[in-house]
């Protein structure tokens, strides 16, 4: 209980912080025009109106309501790095991925205008959402180490909003270079598996 008394004011200005942003996104977005936002043409004309409703439910409101969720109990509960809280790290960073399966492409596509188009069948899909879903399991990860290890929700919810910044554009390059490696390795596989038929199909001659 006085742990929970030691984190109170922390929790509180960040459930301020997080409700006064959704406060701020409802109204711009009704100012906006919500029906535009659902829009991808009228977001690409209005990229900047567009990325003022979004940037700071992105960069500040989901990085505070989502470690108040998954982290501040960690931090809470575990006073310092162990077993236990190595399992409670794990368990959270799993559920936090599993919330946002197949949802985070979409909002990242949404609110900066990304598209995977070239990503067309069922297949390539799946795959890129599992490739974020790992992304994320990480940062559920790394948040909770570091919100126990400094044993603070700051910590955690400064470590999310830097990831919600700069993980748009890594993602797109890890993308890029997984699916280049992809490529390089299925073409030395082709040229292998012709060269080994080549051989068997000219041997008994």
């Amino acid at each position: 209980m006085e742990r929970i008394y030691a984190f109170l004011p922390s929790i509180l200005i960040i459930v301020c912080i997080a409700g006064t942003t959704l406060l701020y996104n409802k109204l711009i977005t009704k100012r906006l025009g919500e029906d535009n936002l659902k829009i991808n043409e009228w977001v690409k004309n209005n990229k900047w109106k567009a990325f003022s409703s979004f940037a700071p439910v992105i960069y500040i409101g989901t990085p505070a309501i989502e470690e108040l969720i998954f982290r501040a109990p960690l931090v809470i509960i575990f006073n310092t790095m162990s077993l236990s809280a190595w399992c409670g790290i794990l368990i959270s960073g799993g559920l936090f991925a599993l919330l946002h399966w197949r949802d985070g492409i979409k909002f990242v596509v949404n609110g900066f205008s990304f598209s995977f188009s070239i990503f067309s069948n069922k297949e390539e899909r799946t795959w890129i959402e599992g490739v974020n879903t790992l992304c994320v399991l990480i940062l559920g990860i790394l948040t909770g180490y570091y919100g126990i290890k400094y044993q603070s929700i700051w910590v955690s919810v400064g470590i999310h909003a830097l990831w919600n910044l700069i993980a748009p554009v890594f993602f797109v390059l890890f993308i890029s270079m997984g699916m280049i490696v992809f490529l390089v390795i299925r073409n030395k596989l082709d040229t292998w598996k012709w060269k080994r038929n080549f051989i068997k199909n000219n041997s008994f001659r």
